[in-house]
C-alpha cells in the first residue's frame, strides 16, 4: 500500500518587535516659576514645539521613562504620586495609552508613533495649567544600546 504525505505550509508569524518608547510628564502654564519643585525648564526647541499647538507660554518637565512595551502587553508607568498612564503595544508603532490622575481615568487613545514625532496625551487642571504626558519611539540606535547594557 501506498502512503501519501501532504505537507501544509507553515505559517510561522515573526514576533512583533518590543517598543521602546519615551514617556516625559511635561507641566504647560503661563507661570514664570515651575510650578512644582521637582519639574525643571524644558528644553527650549521642544517648548517652542509645543507653543504651537497649546497655548501656554511656559513648559516644565517631570519625570521622564524609557520603558520596553512587548506586544499585546500593558505596563504601568508611574510618573508623579497623582499621575500615571498604562500603553499597551498593539503592534506595528501603534499603542494604547490610558492617562490616569489619582484613580481616575480621565483620557484613552490610539495612535500610531511615529518615528521622532511626539504623542501628546493631558488635561487642563483647576489652575487653568495643563499636565501632558509625551511619549515617542526611543531611536533605534539608543533602544539598541539600552537593551544591550541590560543585558551586561
Amino acid at each position: 500500500m501506498a502512503s501519501i504525505a501532504l505537507a501544509a505550509p507553515s505559517l510561522v508569524m515573526a514576533a512583533e518587535p518590543v517598543l521602546s518608547v519615551e514617556v516625559r510628564l511635561v507641566w504647560g502654564t503661563d507661570a514664570t516659576q515651575s510650578p512644582h519643585a521637582d519639574f525643571k525648564k524644558m528644553d527650549p526647541k521642544l517648548a517652542e514645539t509645543l507653543r504651537r499647538s497649546f497655548r501656554w507660554s511656559e513648559y516644565y518637565e517631570g519625570k521622564m521613562q524609557k520603558v520596553q512595551a512587548p506586544s499585546q502587553t500593558s505596563q504601568k508607568v508611574t510618573l508623579a504620586d497623582d499621575c500615571y498612564v498604562e500603553l499597551k503595544n498593539l503592534g506595528k508603532s501603534k499603542i494604547e495609552v490610558k492617562y490616569f490622575s489619582g484613580a481616575k481615568q480621565i483620557g484613552k487613545t490610539v495612535n500610531t508613533l511615529p518615528p521622532q514625532n511626539w504623542l501628546t496625551v493631558g488635561s487642563v487642571d483647576k489652575s487653568n495649567s495643563a499636565k501632558f504626558v509625551m511619549m515617542r519611539l526611543v531611536p533605534e540606535k539608543a533602544a539598541k544600546k539600552e537593551t544591550k547594557e541590560l543585558k551586561n
